[in-house]
């Protein structure tokens, strides 16, 4: 999409104008056809004055309903260095906005378990530790994450994480079982791990 210094269209591929359902010689105002709560009058000032505007989020108001987009944008110029019009990529954000919604429900999952989940790197240093974690083994997210998993082994126990680690390396699957972990305070919580 090129739009002039006032946001009006001044040309449209076929894909977009499908989008909008709109007459690809069509002269509407662009801003007509995206969500009122957005920011493009804003982001329209900002591309005139710096020149380029990169990964803004829109709702468009299409044809089918709405249309989650992620445009980039850069201004042309004349000789003086006025701004004449601006170019957009428009990327349907379809797909990303579902994984990004998804993701947002697992990680509340996750926050508001009583379980304790973790997320631990391949080489065995724990990058995630939700509360439910920090409830059963005592220890806050802070003190956890960067650390090497055996530090959860009580004191003259197995350390089995160098065998699970190995596991994970090759893709295995595992199996319920029980272990024994460390507190910091020295007691011990028997906890199901799968």
């Amino acid at each position: 999409v090129s739009l002039d210094a006032a946001g009006r269209i001044l040309r449209i591929n076929r894909t977009a104008a499908d989008w909008l359902g709109l007459d690809p010689a069509c002269r509407s105002l662009f801003g007509d056809f995206v969500d009122p709560r957005s920011r493009f009058e804003d982001d329209l000032r900002r591309l005139k004055r710096t020149g380029q505007a990169r990964s803004l989020e829109y709702d468009l108001l299409c044809a089918k309903g709405r249309l989650p987009v992620v445009m980039d944008a850069i201004a042309v110029t004349d000789a003086a260095g006025n701004f004449v019009s601006g170019r957009a990529t428009i990327f349907d954000a379809t797909q990303r906005r579902r994984v990004e919604e998804m993701r947002a429900r697992i990680a509340a999952l996750v926050e508001s378990s009583d379980d304790a989940i973790l997320g631990v790197s391949l080489d065995g240093r724990i990058q995630n530790w939700n509360p439910g974690a920090e409830r059963m083994y005592g220890i806050r997210a802070e003190h956890a994450i960067g650390r090497h998993v055996s530090f959860m082994a009580p004191r003259g126990a197995c350390d089995d994480w160098p065998a699970t680690l190995e596991r994970l390396h090759r893709n295995e699957r595992f199996h319920h079982f029980e272990i024994l972990r460390a507190r910091p305070d020295g007691t011990t919580v028997e906890v199901s791990r799968s």
